[in-house]
């Protein structure tokens, strides 16, 4: 859950080609729990001990001489953290388009304060937020002066090479205007710390093993306690109108994935699990997973992926597809239905999934599709944006979800696939 507080938005849209460069917060790992833990004296507020808040600050200069832009956002971080505990969010805090003809350099700062709550309430965050817009003008200020020369290099310099990021060096000139401040309120709110990524032209490429993507891990530490927020800045090439689109055909990919029926239990834990084989008709009970050419509910004979989940209520069939390098403003897309003559169907729900490897390694998974499908006559074009994920090796996950009966739930994907620049 998150709250978002725009004055002049550093979000922008791409209006032409260019990149966009954003920054993400990714996760939270509790390092040593605070000392003191907060409370709110009436009963059913919700606000549980070491409730944890993100307030940033994201200010943007896109070409030298160009004015500063300001964005604030406020997240829910959750609440009991407790040593070695890690939230993972994954949320965007801003993101601002360069165009290609921009007057170089271009700057980002996120500026961030994470506070333990010690007190709740409909306007819990209105301190904190008037710092924010106290500290704004001294952010921007710092901003349109800070240079590669000011960290010592570490943002990149005339010479090229991958751009790095600067920790810390906007909060130097921003923390004495609020210490008084930070230290009135009720919440115990960490030193401020930030993130500063300065690119220089338009060859500049982030440091790291993908030029696209850079993880940075910022520490907090006060009141006994010390916190790791991991953040990822990330640079994605918006493509040339006209330029060629790239396709990424998921069907032969299904041949290897992994498939799975069973019976769901909840949205997403099954139970009954058993491997199906792709191809394999023998075994019908378990579910199927079958490429071939069949007549579909439109009258139209079509090369497709026929997965029928497990026959079983509520049962399910699942895929899990090798990853791939996604391309810039990816989409994945397919055309849903059933085999001709599944009128006693009654409804299937078709569901897709992006896994990949996040920024500390481990595996994630979000739901970018969730499409419930009656026999009508016509298949059902669906589509689901990948484009946050651009450069970055992605796996889909194909799924489809039985309602009450299983009986000639004969769904299938048409043309399933990946399609950007």
């Amino acid at each position: 859950m998150s709250t978002t507080l725009t004055r002049t938005p550093a979000t922008t849209l791409p209006s032409g080609p260019g990149h966009l460069l954003s920054v993400r917060a990714i996760s939270l790992l509790c390092l040593d729990e605070t000392e003191h833990e907060g409370f709110w004296p009436a009963v059913g507020e919700g606000i549980a001990n070491d409730a944890m808040r993100l307030f940033a600050l994201v200010t943007t200069q896109v070409g030298a001489g160009a004015p500063t832009q300001h964005r604030t956002a406020v997240l829910n971080l959750g609440d009991d953290y407790e040593d070695g505990r890690r939230v993972d969010f994954d949320h965007e805090l801003a993101r601002v388009f360069i165009p290609s003809d921009v007057q170089w350099p271009v700057k980002l700062n996120a500026l961030l304060f994470l506070a333990e709550e010690d007190w709740g309430g409909q306007e819990w965050d209105k301190p904190v937020r008037e710092i924010i817009d106290l500290v704004g003008g001294a952010a921007g200020s710092a901003l349109s002066k800070l240079a590669s020369t000011a960290v010592g290099g570490a943002l990149g310099g005339a010479g090229g090479g991958p751009v790095g990021a600067a920790v810390g060096v906007i909060a130097g000139f921003v923390v004495g205007a609020v210490a008084d401040a930070l230290k009135d309120l009720e919440s115990d709110v960490f030193r401020p710390n930030d993130l500063s990524v300065v690119l220089q032209r338009p060859t500049d490429v982030l440091a790291g093993p993908d030029p696209r993507r850079m993880v940075e891990h910022l520490f907090f530490e006060d009141f006994g306690g010390r916190y790791q927020l991991t953040c990822e800045v990330r640079l994605t090439p918006v493509p040339v109108p006209g330029s060629p689109r790239t396709t990424i055909d998921l069907m032969p990919l299904a041949a290897l994935g992994h498939w799975v029926g069973g019976r769901l239990v909840d949205a997403h834990v099954m139970t009954d699990a058993a491997d199906v084989r792709f191809g394999d008709t023998a075994n019908l009970p378990l579910g199927a997973v079958v490429h071939e050419q069949r007549a579909l509910e439109d009258g139209l004979v079509q090369d497709v992926l026929h997965t029928h989940p497990k026959w079983l209520p509520r049962g399910t069939i699942k895929g899990w597809l090798p990853d791939q390098l996604l391309p810039v403003a990816a989409k994945f897309e397919a055309e849903v239905g059933y085999v001709a003559g599944a009128t006693g169907s009654d409804g299937v729900d078709f569901k897709a999934f992006a896994h990949r490897t996040d920024a500390n390694g481990r595996r994630v998974w979000h739901q970018v599709l969730d499409v419930h499908k009656d026999y009508t006559g016509r298949l059902q074009h669906v589509s689901a944006d990948l484009s946050r994920w651009a450069g970055t090796p992605v796996g889909i996950e194909l799924r489809v979800d039985a309602g009450s009966s299983p009986s000639q739930d004969w769904a299938v994907w048409s043309r399933p696939r990946i399609v950007g620049y």
